[in-house]
């Protein structure tokens, strides 16, 4: 066998072998990024509802350690819809935004929403219609995001009908 023959082999080989070894970077699977969310463990939940032609809402609640803080930002349909921005935070509100919080973990653990990371969803022949915009951050520094434009991942519309619930018993609660 001449040389140049010998080297090529070798090299086919070591193509071969190196192809065939697992990558070594730090990179994370989606398979292994759904074991680190733990819905026990979402420390921030933030989802924004919107619509072309109708209203459009977002929520943001977030738990950090026994503290629990909410944000919603709405046009006010009691009030000429008003652009209204309520931050909800401290002994005055913990129970509600507890009870808020506890709520929707168990929205997402019921329909399945930590399977949606990275669901990026858009129906290019829709004219107008509605969209939704969801970010899941966990205690591990993991962060889900899912996003769609009137397409949707599966679960969505009673995911969507519980966040819409809520929105409206926030600002029952702001005219009170």
């Amino acid at each position: 066998m001449k040389t140049s023959q010998i080297i090529l082999v070798l090299l086919f080989t070591c193509t071969v072998l190196l192809s065939s070894c697992k990558s070594t970077s730090n990179e994370i699977t989606k398979e292994e990024e759904e074991k680190v969310m733990v819905s026990s463990e979402i420390s921030r939940i933030y989802y924004q509802y919107r619509a072309a032609r109708s209203w459009s809402y977002n929520i943001e609640l977030k738990r950090e350690g026994s503290d629990y803080y909410l944000h919603a930002e709405f046009d006010d349909p009691e009030n000429s819809y008003e652009p209204t921005d309520l931050i909800w935070e401290g002994a005055e509100y913990a129970k509600t935004v507890k009870s808020f919080f506890d709520r929707i973990v168990e929205v997402i653990d019921d329909n399945d929403v930590l399977s949606w990371n990275g669901f990026d969803g858009y129906d290019p022949e829709a004219k107008d219609g509605w969209g939704f915009n969801l970010s899941i951050d966990f205690e591990n520094g993991a962060r889900l995001t899912a996003d769609g434009e009137n397409e949707f991942p599966p679960g969505y519309s009673v995911v969507e009908k519980e966040f819409y619930n809520l929105m409206n018993e926030i600002i029952a609660i702001h005219h009170e």
